[in-house]
């Protein structure tokens, strides 16, 4: 029997990419992505195999060495390699399943690597620089739904597009609009590099670049993209007109961090997109302790190559919440990990809480703890009670310390929505815009409560001041799509969806593979539908066949959801797959009681109430009463009937 100490506990080689057993990472191109211990055991444990296929069985009794008990662990850590593998953008296939036989590791691997590793980078042997990223080949229901619905769109569909094309040039099937015009004073903060392949240092540079963007927007004649949209340039290497052209700037301002101990370098430089004039640049080489200066001495450097009309007196441009350097830094990298999500969130909630303990009154940070154990219920598994009373407690203890912040009322507003308490999410949200219209979470989270109570013209305009701070957000893109597939609106929102795909969200091929559903285009929906199972893990790829035949049996009425399903069992309870399929095959009843049933408790399919999938959903008679048993029904009397409903009678309504 192999273990632990067995197989290779130094630095490899996987495809492109370089793995830091001792370190529990993962690097490519510099970017550095922390696996879990247990994760990184599996990671070790197939690369040792030569190839071969390792079992079940014998990978639990490698790493956990145990005989019973490990399973759903051993699965949540393959599903976590391969996505910390596509995360990285080294590789998108890693490990291949073998149906009743296990796992096998698809790229090469090499051990030979030098041993004396410094901290953080494995170096290798060879010095030939890394290949090109490669090629994303459209799929060709992709290729086929395109031709089907915007040949008055487009030309012909590319079948291969270089995954940077995505973000630097228009779209297969999309028109470029005429040339904007630029304003004098636009810049975009790209990401800065940090120095250091340590996560914790890469994290603390995309938190000084984010909240540098953040105070440059604040200034009133300035034009600052929002970070979605800056961000898809890190790691990627543009000319900088073409950053310009993408995201509608004149200038550019990136730069570079270094730590070591209590020392820290900042570079920074302002230069023009149109030809390459470095207006501005400096490095600061400083204590630890004078970051918050160096911060704002940027800010007003970059204003003032750009003539802005800065504020009077000596008041900081750069406001970072606190006084305290260490808490400060905390709290940056904390907001990193937080905007990452998944297993970013425990991390988080640690960084927010050493924020804290550094600075006691930094209510910022007790927004942001807020916001973690919020969500801590979807990417922890918290349970949902506990998740929302410790939301709510920081929230409170932010707007007690600092009631001029937005977040901690979109804080409220989310908490109160999932307890079905409509008027105090619609007014704590209204409070949250109020406080911050640049504030996109606010934005989010209110159309999403528009949209569940089915005004759905007044989630439209809401989701537009989400876009509009934030265009690039995969979220804002889906749930803006969501809106306007339930208004009818197909094509607007396919456009969403799939800038919801170019900003990294992949699942979202789900939503392309309804949209084509109601277009009667089967064959297309699913596949598609079927894809994002694949993507999300839900399945393995060799079952892809198997579900595209359950979604055309059921789309076609030739089995009901329950009898198909037989043949996923693992999906036979889950809500998120049941809910759409009901939909999909048109059973009305079933699709309302598993909204009503709500069996995860995430509140997720609710909206589906007004989705048009079905035709015949809202009239089934147990609308009534899945809207009298929530609340609806009351708070419509109330407030005003949605768009698809009216009052019939007394004590009734009909809906479209």
């Amino acid at each position: 029997m192999q273990t632990e100490t067995e197989y290779h506990r130094g630095p490899f080689r996987v495809g492109l990419c370089d793995v830091d057993p001792a370190r529990n990472r993962i690097i490519y191109r510099g970017d550095a992505t922390p696996l879990e211990p247990r994760v990184m055991d599996v990671l070790c444990a197939l690369a040792a195999s030569g190839g071969e296929v390792v079992s079940r069985d014998a990978l639990i009794d490698r790493v956990w060495k145990i005989e019973h008990g490990a399973d759903e662990s051993l699965s949540r850590a393959i599903s976590q390699l391969r996505k910390a593998f596509k995360l990285t953008g080294c590789c998108d296939e890693l490990i291949e399943t073998i149906p009743k036989r296990g796992y096998r590791l698809i790229p090469d691997v090499d051990f030979d690597v030098e041993a004396d590793v410094p901290p953080g980078l494995v170096k290798r042997k060879d010095t030939a620089p890394l290949p090109a990223e490669p090629a994303r080949v459209i799929p060709g229901w992709q290729v086929q739904l395109r031709k089907n619905w915007r040949v008055a769109m487009t030309g012909a569909v590319a079948l291969i597009v270089v995954v940077a094309g995505l973000i630097l040039t228009p779209g297969p099937g999309r028109q470029q609009g005429p040339a904007r015009a630029v304003p004098e004073r636009s810049v975009a903060v790209l990401p800065f590099v940090s120095m250091s392949s340590d996560i914790e240092d890469g994290y603390f540079a995309d938190g000084l670049s984010e909240e540098l963007l953040n105070t440059l927007s604040d200034i009133p004649d300035f034009k600052v993209p929002g970070r979605t949209a800056t961000f898809a340039f890190k790691g990627k290497t543009p000319k900088f007109k073409e950053i310009g052209e993408v995201l509608g700037v004149a200038h550019v301002l990136e730069g570079s961090v270094r730590r070591s101990g209590d020392r820290i370098r900042i570079s920074a430089q302002l230069i023009s997109v149109e030809d390459g004039y470095n207006l501005w640049s400096e490095s600061y080489d400083r204590h630890a302790d004078d970051l918050l200066l160096v911060q704002d001495d940027i800010a007003r450097r970059v204003a003032s190559a750009l003539n802005s009309h800065l504020p009077a007196g000596d008041a900081p441009l750069f406001d970072a919440g606190t006084q305290n350097p260490v808490a400060f830094s905390e709290y940056v990298k904390a907001r990193q990990y937080l905007n990452n999500r998944g297993w970013g969130v425990a991390r988080a909630i640690s960084g927010f809480e050493a924020a804290i303990e550094a600075d006691p009154e930094y209510a910022r940070a007790y927004a942001g703890l807020a916001v973690a154990h919020t969500v801590s219920h979807t990417y922890l598994k918290s349970p949902k009670e506990i998740a929302w009373k410790r939301g709510e407690t920081y929230a409170r203890k932010a707007t007690e310390l600092d009631p001029t912040l937005a977040e901690p009322f979109a804080v409220l507003g989310g908490i109160a929505l999932d307890q079905n308490r409509w008027e105090d999410a619609l007014a704590y949200f209204e409070r949250a815009e109020s406080l911050d219209p640049k504030d996109p979470t606010a934005f989010l989270w209110h159309a999403q409560t528009l949209m569940e109570l089915g005004y759905l013209a007044e989630a439209t305009t809401t989701i537009e001041g989400g876009l509009s701070t934030d265009s690039g957000s995969a979220i804002i893109n889906i749930v803006a799509g969501y809106i306007a597939r339930m208004q009818g609106q197909l094509d607007a929102a396919d456009a969403h969806f799939e800038a919801a795909i170019d900003a990294g969200m992949s699942y979202a091929v789900f939503d392309l593979g309804v949209t084509a559903f109601m277009r009667g285009d089967l064959i297309a929906a699913a596949d598609m539908l079927a894809e994002a199972a694949v993507t999300l893990d839900t399945i393995a790829a060799e079952e892809k066949p198997a579900l595209v035949a359950y979604y055309l049996a059921i789309m076609r009425r030739d089995a009901s959801v329950d009898e198909a399903v037989a043949a996923f069992p693992t999906l036979a309870s889950d809500d998120d797959f049941l809910t759409p399929s009901y939909l999909l095959a048109g059973e009305s009843r079933n699709a309302l009681e598993m909204i009503a049933l709500d069996p995860d408790g995430d509140k997720d399919t609710f909206g589906k109430l007004w989705s048009d999938v079905d035709p015949g959903l809202r009239q089934d008679p147990y609308m009534k009463t899945l809207v009298a048993d929530t609340g609806l029904l009351a708070f419509w009397r109330k407030h005003g009937w949605p768009d698809k409903c009216r009052a019939s009678g007394d004590n009734s309504f009909t809906c479209d």
